[in-house]
């Protein structure tokens, strides 16, 4: 029995389809390790074209950022209700506004209401506005 179990192995062992099967499983292998290969790299450039547009977005959100905004210089407004005053004719004289600046708030009393081509108004020697006692 055993020397018939040697004989079929051997027999098994030139059989070319058995031969070829091995060469398919190989290949099949090789296949897969490419495949494998340019899966991953596809993934990571998919992954870092995103990334470039995360940080595109990003950027142009921040820049339309209030905060960002504020710290290049203007102020936001808001009436005794909370709401933005967006317009002069939105104030009346006398009222109290808080002024949002990039590093705190100021409040303040509206004394004059002075609408687009009007003089600025009241000036200190050096041609600066001037505030007193809390009042814009």
């Amino acid at each position: 029995i055993i020397a018939q179990k040697r004989n079929r192995l051997k027999e098994l062992m030139l059989d070319h389809t058995l031969a070829r099967t091995s060469w398919r499983i190989q290949q099949s292998k090789q296949d897969l390790d490419y495949l494998t290969g340019r899966l991953q790299e596809g993934i990571t450039g998919f992954i870092t074209k995103k990334d470039d547009i995360l940080k595109l977005l990003s950027t142009r959100l921040d820049l339309l950022s209030p905060l960002k905004i504020l710290g290049r210089g203007y102020i936001l407004a808001y009436n005794s209700s909370g709401q933005v005053v967006n317009s002069v004719y939105k104030v009346q004289e006398n009222e109290q506004l808080s002024l949002r600046f990039k590093d705190g708030f100021v409040d303040c009393g509206v004394q004059k209401i002075r609408k687009s081509g009007e003089s600025y108004g009241r000036t200190n020697q050096t041609g600066n506005a001037e505030f007193r006692n809390g009042n814009c």
